[in-house]
């Protein structure tokens, strides 16, 4: 994949996840905290783990070690989450404008969190955090209809023909 086609599925990811966390704002504590045994348990811990895991990579691809995974109690609300992950959103979209298509194949040699090493290509590792977003963006997605919610539509298609 080019630089380009990666750039754009991140500001897809962006757009998604801010879609998410818009509807989620809306909820009340209760919902977002309540145990629905899908994704990592509540819509809460869903969001945080998907952060986290954004926030992790994009630490891996610049080389740093990764900070530990969020906690429930590092924030107290949607908002607080939302300002965190926006941080990392905008340094991420910086990183990724500054880098070059042969960037893309650079090998990137990282530790999973039970420590082992691996080597893969910085495209791979990208497709990954976005296939890994959108697959966690579903599970908040189920578990909104079962509260009632209309989702908000986080289909690509509908992306490409809304956000231009």
């Amino acid at each position: 994949m080019t630089q380009v086609e990666l750039l754009q599925l991140f500001t897809y990811t962006t757009w998604a996840n801010h879609r998410v966390l818009e509807t989620c704002a809306t909820l009340p504590i209760e919902d977002l905290k309540r145990d629905f045994r899908a994704g990592h348990r509540s819509i809460f811990e869903t969001l945080l783990h998907l952060f986290g895991a954004e926030r992790i990579w994009f630490e891996r691809w610049q080389g740093q070690p990764p900070q530990p995974f969020p906690k429930e109690g590092d924030y107290g609300s949607i908002a607080e989450l939302a300002d965190a992950w926006q941080a990392v959103e905008l340094q991420r979209g910086d990183w990724l404008a500054g880098l070059s298509d042969e960037n893309m194949t650079t090998p990137i040699t990282y530790k999973n969190l039970q420590g082992q090493e691996f080597t893969q290509p910085l495209q791979s590792l990208m497709l990954h955090v976005v296939n890994h977003s959108t697959h966690h963006r579903g599970q908040v997605v189920a578990i909104l209809r079962a509260l009632g919610v209309p989702p908000p539509n986080t289909d690509y298609i509908h992306f490409l023909r809304t956000a231009a």
